[in-house]
């Protein structure tokens, strides 16, 4: 319900537009509307939702989250990570780099990969933001996962799978496939979406 709540806000919100202007802005406002709906409607039963929300324009690509969703670019055969997503090794890492907690700290918390912070829930923080746009190139793949993904395979098998000649649907595809046969037992739902970044020049005589 909160999933679909986040998801229905977003693309109510973003149906006037053909562009944005202020695509921060835009996130921080769906944001805020999806939490409030998402409360309003469970009421005082528990539940959330983590969103992850991308928008490719101008030749920039910006975007907004909040929980564990990872947000990553495929250039050059190389996955690279854009976003941190909102767990608690990532919280204990930052508290580290700012002085906060000792070494010795941060190293007990670095396993512990529970979310922190999610649509729906008392106290919802600020989205995470890219620090500024990302430049992106002819090519350039998009890559937006849920724990069910990046929780069971590395970025190294994910750069492998995102190497061939295949469709975008059949690179999905094989990456929720490799997810599902990991190791590990107690599996999250894994969610995978791709994305091309193309330039098309056209000449006018």
């Amino acid at each position: 319900v909160s999933a679909h709540i986040a998801l229905d806000t977003a693309a109510d919100a973003y149906e006037p537009y053909k562009a944005l202007a202020n695509p921060e802005y835009f996130f921080r406002t769906v944001f805020g509307q999806a939490n409030l709906r998402i409360q309003q409607t469970l009421g005082q039963r528990r539940g959330g939702a983590c969103l992850g929300l991308v928008y490719l324009g101008g030749g920039f690509l910006h975007y907004g989250l909040a929980g564990d969703i990872r947000i990553a670019l495929f250039r050059g055969g190389e996955v690279i990570p854009l976003s941190q997503g909102h767990t608690l090794d990532v919280l204990a890492r930052q508290a580290y780099d700012q002085g906060r907690i000792s070494r010795r700290e941060a190293i007990w918390s670095m396993e512990e990969t529970r979310r922190w912070n999610y649509l729906g829930m008392d106290g919802f923080r600020e989205i995470e933001l890219p620090q500024q746009p990302i430049r992106l190139k002819p090519g350039d793949l998009v890559l937006m996962m849920t724990r069910g993904i990046w929780q069971e395979l590395s970025w190294a098998q994910i750069e492998d799978l995102l190497a061939g000649r295949e469709s975008l649907k059949e690179k999905a595809r094989q990456i929720t496939w490799a997810a599902g046969r990991g190791p590990g037992e107690e599996k999250e739902n894994g969610s995978v979406m791709l994305m091309r970044w193309e330039v098309t020049a056209y000449a006018a005589d």
